[in-house]
């Protein structure tokens, strides 16, 4: 595991504070999912880490990259990433991923889902660069996740 995907960007001194789109991303506070969408280079990664900075979000944050498109792996981070809003989560989780024994992903989730009823704190999960994953699994264990997280998990 590198753990510097886990790291949310550092904010840049120079990054001019856009509030309409801050506005956006503050209204999505309300739903489950936020979609920040546009062209690369357009500072989508730059602009969501500003956003948490100046606004103390509590956010887990997992920087993808074309490596992440096995389940496991792509569970491991996520699971790595909450914990560092709660150390000791998703333990139970990773036990049961890193078995030799098969067991359904659904149940590996079910246990990721049930230990975040434990934070009771709002709180950001960013997956950042989301669109280099093409693995239809990782796609459907999102799809998961949104639909059973509590409504203080933010996708």
């Amino acid at each position: 595991m590198l753990l510097t995907k886990l790291h949310i960007p550092t904010p840049n001194k120079n990054f001019v504070r856009r509030s309409s789109l801050f506005n956006k991303l503050n209204a999505g506070l309300k739903r489950k999912l936020i979609l920040v969408s546009a062209p690369a280079g357009f500072g989508k990664t730059t602009l969501v880490s500003e956003w948490i900075h100046q606004n103390s979000i509590l956010a887990a944050w997992f920087s993808i990259d074309r490596n992440d498109n096995e389940p496991v792996d792509f569970l491991s981070y996520i699971i790595s990433a909450i914990n560092g809003i709660q150390e000791g989560f998703g333990r139970k989780a990773l036990e049961l991923l890193n078995s030799p024994n098969q067991t359904s992903p659904e149940s590996v989730l079910n246990l990721l889902i049930n230990d975040t009823l434990t934070i009771k704190k709002d709180f950001v999960l960013v997956l950042d660069d989301f669109h280099l994953i093409n693995n239809i699994e990782i796609a459907d264990i999102v799809a998961y996740l949104i639909e059973h997280f509590p409504d203080n998990v933010h996708m």
